[in-house]
């Protein structure tokens, strides 16, 4: 049976292997994909979150702890590692993003295709 997720929730997920700057092992992420995909797809897009992060990168975006209990500490949502994990690497839902948090956070993920939409 397949995991049924919502776009916008916080899942724990394991990366697998670092790699590089490529973001590995257990960490949070934000799931990104379309309502079709999170309800009958094997697979998920996703972006991760870090607490070790650049200020002032253009595909970051920060989420704050006080806001967000479910998170340990201030994080940074990596909008330029959009990327697909199969269903079976997610944890546990730990939480869901505010509306305005993940309308930026998928515009930022937008942004980081080769084309513009609209």
């Amino acid at each position: 049976m397949l995991k049924v997720v919502d776009i916008g929730e916080i899942y724990t997920c394991d990366f697998g292997a670092e790699n590089g700057s490529v973001q590995g092992g257990i960490r949070p992420c934000v799931i990104v994909d379309n309502k079709n995909a999170c309800v009958f797809s094997p697979c998920i897009h996703c972006v991760p979150l870090t607490t070790q992060s650049k200020k002032d990168v253009p595909l970051h975006y920060e989420l704050f702890q006080k806001d967000y209990v479910c998170l340990e500490s201030d994080s940074t949502v990596l909008c330029e590692q959009y990327t697909l994990v199969d269903k079976t690497q997610l944890g546990d839902k730990i939480g869901r993003l505010a509306q305005i948090d993940l309308i930026r956070i998928i515009d930022l993920c937008k942004r980081n295709l080769p084309y513009q939409y609209g």
